[in-house]
């Protein structure tokens, strides 16, 4: 747990492709319903993440997030051999990020983590920040609610 201006906020880093773990985070935060969330990865090895601050009654959830990178992946079937080989045995090799990498994504969570204690968040604060290790760019995107989320669908008011 960070602390967000007096409030808690969960936090999950992963250095791995770990794709049923990062969803398990997503649904002990949807179900515990009292703190904000955050996900941190380097497991694309090329890229690293930062999620949007995730809300526990409002807003899109991880599971949102991931099930919109399996839409737009040019291999979705990639999502669902991840989903298996963790149910199988769990192991996987963490990613080789460079210690510069580290520090980009630690500071963009860092930053994030501070501006969830003023009166009005940046709309950056929901967003997802993505580190491209070529060109050390960052972009940021903007994350939708998916209606047929089977994590959040429930949970939520859509």
């Amino acid at each position: 747990m960070a602390d967000a201006g007096g409030k808690p906020l969960a936090v999950y880093c992963q250095q791995s492709l770990d794709y049923q773990g990062a969803l398990e985070f997503n649904r002990r935060c949807l179900r515990a319903g009292n703190a904000p969330w955050l996900w941190i990865t380097t497991g694309p090895a090329s890229r690293g993440y930062v999620s949007p601050v995730f809300l526990p009654d409002a807003g899109p959830c991880l599971g949102c997030l991931l099930r919109h990178f399996q839409r737009l992946s040019p291999v979705p079937q990639l999502y669902d051999a991840l989903a298996r080989h963790s149910e199988l045995d769990g192991d996987f090799a963490v990613a080789p990020f460079p210690a510069e990498g580290i520090t980009i994504l630690q500071q963009i969570a860092s930053w994030k983590i501070g501006q969830m204690s003023t009166t009005t968040a940046p709309s950056a604060l929901f967003r997802l920040h993505v580190l491209e290790l070529q060109t050390m760019n960052v972009s940021v995107h903007r994350v939708f609610l998916d209606p047929t989320c089977p994590d959040c669908q429930d949970a939520r008011l859509v």
